[in-house]
């Protein structure tokens, strides 16, 4: 309201505000909220991002495809050798980094600390990114290795572990990005429907 000279008083007209007022109403909101799950619960999932759980990796049902062992060679450099199997009949596209190991070595010492080493860069990315894995053509019965020194490997701080920590301990190999395209199918795919881990071996205690 406003006074005029004389005295008089004016009530200002109250207006709707106009369309696209940038408000939002209960009623929009829900029908917003709504259409979102709706795309959400479309949208299928691919092989872009972090590892699923495990229990539904195994749903997939393709890990079976695939055979993941790990060898230790204790020389003066120590190294781990991890092999990767195709043991099914057929050609096999896998979508894994067969540049440099993606994967996460489990140190299980005799009382039951477990320490996980990683390659400098898979620890890098595991921390910063988001990325895409290659696509590899893996013929039926074809195996490929992965020749990785314990000098390179370091845990979740960046520390290497000397070879004296990991005398008498338990070592398994697990690799969670890792995913075999179903035939016939080249964009939606679960990003890990055939991760792997390897069966436990033992470091020599040394004596």
């Amino acid at each position: 309201m406003h006074r005029s000279g004389g005295g008089r008083v004016f009530s200002k007209s109250r207006r709707p505000p106009p369309p696209g007022d940038g408000k939002r109403y209960p009623t929009q909101i829900v029908l917003m909220l709504s259409l979102l799950l709706c795309l959400i619960a479309s949208v299928p999932p691919t092989s872009i991002g972090q590892p699923i759980a495990e229990a539904a990796a195994d749903e997939a049902g393709l890990s079976h495809l695939l055979a993941l062992t790990l060898e230790y060679d204790d020389s003066p450099d120590p190294r781990f050798v991890a092999i990767l199997k195709n043991r099914s009949s057929t050609d096999l596209n896998i979508v894994a980094r067969f540049a440099e190991l993606h994967g996460t070595f489990h140190i299980v010492a005799n009382g039951g600390t477990e320490t996980e080493l990683y390659l400098p860069r898979y620890r890098l990315l595991l921390l910063t990114s988001t990325w895409f894995d290659p696509t590899n053509k893996m013929p039926a019965d074809a195996v490929h290795r992965w020749d990785v020194r314990l000098s390179e490997l370091v845990d979740l701080h960046g520390r290497p572990m000397p070879r004296r920590q990991i005398l008498g301990s338990k070592v398994f190999l697990t690799i969670s990005r890792v995913a075999i395209i179903p035939s016939g199918l080249q964009s939606s795919f679960v990003s890990n429907n055939a991760m792997q881990r390897s069966t436990p071996i033992r470091i020599p205690d040394g004596g």
